[in-house]
């Protein structure tokens, strides 16, 4: 695969970020290859929509973005912040791990009717997935 030589105009901060990372890491031989795998791990991000290390699917994104533009967190990954901490203070997250701990409380004692089943037959049971649906959060989503 050919090459072609780009010239890119960097502040001086930008550069001494990337010469300290690549001082401090060496993952990469030069400023060259940092920059070419950043620009090629941004654009798999951003098709990906998970530009903050979290996939979130364009409904949420389209939210977190609206946040933004509102003033009410200075990027993205502020925005999920913002709203993880509301939901925190308003008790939200409990009350979704303690039905996320219940669901998997239900699904480990359908397994073990399954098994105790198939161990009750000789092994002979018929081969079936031991997840049946239990359970979601008040919109009958899966948790």
């Amino acid at each position: 695969m050919g090459s072609t030589r780009i010239a890119v105009r960097m502040d001086d901060r930008v550069l001494e970020e990337i010469d300290e990372f690549l001082a401090t890491y060496g993952t990469f031989d030069s400023r060259s290859e940092l920059i070419r795998a950043a620009v090629l791990d941004y654009i798999e991000r951003v098709r990906s929509g998970t530009t903050e290390g979290v996939p979130l699917k364009p409904h949420v994104r389209a939210f977190m973005e609206n946040l933004v533009y509102h003033g009410l967190a200075s990027d993205v990954s502020g925005a999920i912040g913002e709203v993880l901490e509301w939901a925190y203070r308003k008790r939200y997250l409990m009350e979704y791990l303690a039905e996320a701990v219940e669901i998997n409380r239900e699904m480990r004692h359908a397994f073990s009717e399954y098994t105790e089943t198939l161990e009750s037959m000789g092994g002979n049971a018929p081969l079936v997935s031991p997840r049946r649906k239990v359970g979601g959060d008040k919109r009958g989503r899966r948790l």
